[in-house]
């Protein structure tokens, strides 16, 4: 009788091992899935980041890029290095990488990525942002050959 006792205290001892062992695994597992699934979430962010400005509206533009010089004084204010061009509407003039541009700032606007901080306070922070651009026209009929293109910042992103 006392045998039977112990080996079914034997039996439940390995069950409960045994269940506790399955559960610890079993959260492992999700903790693994969490970071493959966040991993995963910040590649499909990136992917919506790129498509989305895929088609872009007539006569726009939208690079990554930091701002070299801010003058808040001229409306046309902004010096704007190119980092990445991410995506270009129809009409558009082509911009590179590594391209400066001269860009107005009199119509701005931030978007709510940014937090509530004023258009001041990123053009001038050195940080790496997004902008979309609308080129306002280009080169006219007898303009100078070294006549820049009027490219306008409509929104700025973080």
């Amino acid at each position: 009788m006392q045998n039977n006792k112990v080996s079914i205290v034997a039996i439940a001892l390995v069950l409960v091992a045994f269940i506790a062992g399955y559960g610890c695994s079993s959260s492992k597992k999700n903790g693994k899935q969490d970071v493959k699934s966040e991993a995963a979430q910040d590649t499909t962010n990136q992917m919506n980041d790129m498509t989305q400005y895929k088609h872009m509206s007539p006569d726009h533009v939208a690079i990554k890029g930091h701002v070299l010089m801010y003058n808040e004084n001229k409306p046309e204010g902004a010096v704007i290095k190119i980092d990445e061009v991410l995506g270009y509407g129809s009409g558009a003039p082509m911009l590179a990488a590594g391209q400066q541009i001269n860009a107005s700032i009199s119509s701005a606007t931030v978007s709510d990525t940014t937090g509530g901080t004023d258009i001041k306070s990123l053009l001038t922070s050195g940080n790496t942002l997004i902008f979309i651009l609308n080129h306002s026209g280009g080169k006219m009929m007898g303009a100078p050959q070294n006549a820049s293109a009027a490219w306008r910042i409509q929104t700025i992103k973080q």
